[in-house]
């Protein structure tokens, strides 16, 4: 029952929505809809940001994810409302995103203000707004026009010309309820998927800091290691300072504007953000010509720290099976001796207790940073060589089937994204028919 169409269709005159129920019709929005646009205080005046009114920005709505919205990270004065182009926004109203991240949705749960990304559309009798909610995440992004880059662009007036489709009220309100019931059901299944993926990241990390602190023999003499962050050792191991277990000198990589390979250069450009928090690299690639790269290509084995800003601390064991690659100027390369394995090493900074290390010694300075003066300084647990192949050989297979396991959910979570999206889209679009379906 719950997924049988209506008994006939006509054409709405909408090309991505296609055809609609014989009884539906389509509208522009400013047909049945009123709707206000928000406004941001002059930010000369820091005053402004200073007072109890909650003031919505796309921010709000993307980090709250709260069906109805009642704070908001930034505050602005009664001065600021008086002196600025800032609009009362009435509880109840629907706030919806239309500019850079279009699509977010929620309710004001109080009388609020909003910055000039949000539209806040006024309740009415005509257009259920928790009908609207959901008909503004399907493909109302088409209504837009889209720039030189690609970007979705709207304005006041692409919005009021926008098309909508409108069943009865009735009928709004059912399906309003029907997609509430589901998606929130679907939701908690996504919900328990991503806590279950943060509890097996917490597992992996605590199997890594257990086994490159303690190792793998269970009834091994300990002693304390005098680091707060590290605890006790096995006996026989040591503490050592990285300085004295590399190579060579420390180097910063090069401070150069990555290329794309449209001229063929075939030197890829490791940056921050290609690293990930497994130590893993993504799959943007960038490139720099052989002359930029030729002091800075990366060797079998080599690590890079990153130095600076919200991924300092992490951390990349280069392997040859890649195609050349150098590294950029806020990353820094090591090159462990003999007396330390570099996989070893790299299990290490993924450790609770590196990450211990890392915080103490970024937050020292006002702008997060750890220099290779910094890392010189980290003390690391050091076991004998062979031990320290046997725990990369042990954290290898561990590791391996937890990252199976956090793979397999996280596709669950998508193909449930990808359920709630069609879903969506079959019931508001009258694809579906929900008529008399009991909840």
């Amino acid at each position: 029952m719950e997924t049988k169409p209506y008994p006939q269709y006509k054409e709405s005159g909408i090309q991505w929505i296609g055809k609609i129920p014989e009884e539906w019709s389509s509208h522009k929005i400013k047909d049945y809809l009123e709707f206000d646009i928000g406004g941001t205080p002059p930010t000369s005046h820091e005053e402004y940001f200073e007072g109890d009114n909650v003031w919505i920005s796309i921010e709000d709505l993307t980090t709250n994810k709260t069906i109805d919205i009642k704070n908001s990270k930034k505050k602005i004065s009664d001065e600021a409302i008086k002196k600025s182009n800032v609009k009362l926004i009435k509880k109840g109203s629907l706030l919806f995103s239309f500019k850079l991240t279009v699509g977010e949705t929620a309710f004001a749960g109080c009388d609020l203000y909003t910055n000039e990304a949000i539209a806040a559309f006024k309740q009415n009798k005509n257009i259920s707004l928790n009908y609207l909610k959901y008909l503004l995440k399907v493909g109302f992004e088409n209504n837009a026009f889209e720039n030189i880059y690609g970007a979705k662009i709207f304005n006041s007036e692409l919005i009021k010309f926008a098309k909508i489709i409108k069943p009865s009220f009735i009928e709004q309100e059912q399906i309003a309820k029907y997609l509430d019931n589901k998606t929130t059901k679907i939701q908690k299944t996504i919900t328990k998927n991503k806590q279950l993926i943060t509890l097996l990241k917490e597992k992996r990390t605590t199997l890594i800091n257990q086994t490159v602190t303690k190792g793998l023999n269970p009834d091994v003499p300990m002693k304390e290691s005098g680091i707060e962050w590290i605890g006790q050792i096995p006996e026989h191991w040591k503490l050592s300072r990285l300085k004295f277990n590399i190579s060579k000198k420390a180097q910063y990589g090069a401070n150069k504007e990555p290329e794309k390979n449209d001229e063929k250069l075939d030197v890829r450009y490791i940056r921050i953000t290609d690293i990930d928090d497994n130590g893993f690299l993504k799959d943007s690639k960038v490139y720099l010509s052989k002359e930029d790269a030729k002091e800075f290509l990366l060797n079998e084995n080599d690590i890079l720290f990153a130095r600076s800003g919200a991924t300092v601390g992490k951390a990349y064991l280069h392997k040859n099976n890649l195609e050349k690659c150098c590294f950029a100027g806020y990353l820094i390369r090591y090159v462990p001796s003999k007396t330390l394995n570099s996989k070893f090493l790299l299990y290490f900074t993924l450790s609770k207790c590196y990450w211990s290390w890392i915080h103490y010694v970024s937050t020292q300075a006002t702008i997060e940073n750890v220099s290779a003066d910094k890392y010189n300084e980290l003390i690391l647990p050091i076991p004998p060589l062979i031990e320290q192949e046997n725990i990369n050989e042990y954290l290898d297979n561990q590791t391996k089937n937890i990252d199976k396991t956090i793979e397999k959910v996280e596709k669950n979570i998508e193909l449930l994204e990808e359920y709630k999206e069609s879903l969506i889209h079959h019931v508001v679009t009258g694809k579906i028919d929900v008529r008399g379906v009991e909840l």
